[in-house]
């Protein structure tokens, strides 16, 4: 079994999931708390982001929004929210 990881979301990304519309909004929370509950399946849908040092950083796919954080210690430091097209 992976390690099970908590979830902070910093004060940007936090403003750009209160932006969205709330039912996506709420969807994303669920998933978030999802992932923390069961870390096999954040180890599926985690990937590492090519040429990223210091911190390495990792995204998962929630429909047509990325989420981009950091793993640092047992906390996923969601750092970004991204609609897919401005990747």
């Amino acid at each position: 079994m992976k390690r099970s990881l908590k979830f902070r979301i910093s004060r940007s990304a936090g403003k750009k999931i209160n932006k969205v519309e709330p039912q996506l909004r709420k969807r994303l929370l669920e998933k978030l708390q999802e992932y923390e509950n069961k870390p096999d399946l954040l180890a599926a849908d985690l990937k590492r982001l090519a040429d990223t040092k210091d911190p390495v950083l990792y995204r998962i796919r929630m429909g047509n929004y990325r989420v981009v954080g950091s793993i640092e210690g047992d906390f996923f430091n969601v750092l970004d929210f991204i609609h897919r097209r401005d990747l």
